[in-house]
């Protein structure tokens, strides 16, 4: 094929490992003779402009190198058109990279199984569901994502996190939890799963998952599989500050789920809202709610292997 393979580079990713591993990527595929057009911004919005103006042009598929927020601008550029997608994990998370079945330990391996990818037919390819929400509106456009969409205390402590400069890397969570905590009180979501009657819940937390994790490995979903054409809701009923304190952190282990504040919830299309909040989705902020949040089942081409053959 004479299309090139399109490689987003977020070089301040992960502390530099963005720079170093998008360094080997091209070395690497460069080596096995595969035509690349790097592209290399600390700004993600002019890479993505970039690399969607290149992928008009055609291309062989599009790898990301960096985080869960370059990864998930990325997706925005391929989901639904069947371009091939690879990820090199190199955050302070990687949560798209793990429901997606990427090696987030071992970016070399990853780039092992892109490298198999490419000799394997497109549609022979496998394929990962992924998360689309909607604001309300006939101009509105989706926002996909691969790992979870989320509401309340958590989108909070992410807003927080990511307008910190210290501590860098995973640290900042914990660190923006216990200021949020401060002041934080449940709010009253209304919510409703599959076009069913709407309820009122008061809760600390929501979250729609489409794969088991976020927050770089939190289990807040053990079960949730990007593969099974559901979406899989996590409600922490509103509780006392202590309450939350004690709970929150155990979602790091899953096991959160075992305290009778936590509920879980599945279907095909939820929608939210509650007064004054903000939806993030993969660490990012997708704008206030209300907002509506369907799957798309196989909505993203993987550029990956059925099974490991890469070896390593």
């Amino acid at each position: 094929m004479n299309a090139p393979l399109i490689v987003w580079i977020n070089q301040t990713a992960g502390s530099g490992l963005g720079r170093r591993w998008g360094e080997r990527a091209l070395k690497a595929f460069a080596d096995q003779g595969i035509a690349v057009v790097p592209v290399i911004s600390t700004d993600a919005h002019l890479a993505a402009n970039a690399a969607q103006a290149l992928l008009r042009q055609g291309a062989r598929g599009l790898v990301c190198v960096g985080g869960d927020g370059t990864v998930h601008y990325g997706l925005q550029l391929v989901a639904g058109t069947g371009i091939p997608f690879g990820i090199v994990p190199a955050g302070s998370g990687d949560d798209i990279a793990r429901a997606a079945g990427m090696v987030q330990s071992d970016p070399s391996r990853c780039l092992a199984q892109i490298a198999v990818a490419l000799r394997i037919p497109v549609n022979a390819l496998p394929t990962m569901d992924l998360g689309r929400a909607t604001a309300p509106g006939p101009d509105a456009l989706p926002r996909w994502f691969g790992a979870t969409l989320y509401a309340g205390f958590d989108a909070r402590v992410n807003a927080r996190a990511n307008a910190m400069s210290l501590p860098r890397g995973r640290a900042r969570y914990p660190v923006a939890m216990l200021a949020e905590l401060a002041t934080f009180a449940p709010s009253p979501f209304m919510i409703s799963i599959d076009d069913g009657p709407v309820w009122r819940q008061e809760a600390c937390v929501v979250v729609v998952a489409n794969g088991s994790s976020y927050g770089g490995g939190m289990q807040v979903v053990p079960h949730a599989s990007a593969h099974d054409g559901v979406l899989d809701m996590m409600l922490l009923e509103g509780v006392s500050r202590l309450t939350l304190l004690k709970v929150f952190p155990r979602v790091y282990a899953g096991t959160h789920g075992l305290h009778p504040a936590v509920r879980f919830h599945s279907g095909h299309r939820i929608t939210l809202d509650a007064p004054g909040l903000d939806a993030y989705a993969d660490g990012e902020r997708v704008g206030p709610l209300p907002i509506s949040i369907d799957v798309v089942p196989a909505a993203l081409t993987l550029l990956r292997p059925t099974s490991d053959t890469s070896g390593g």
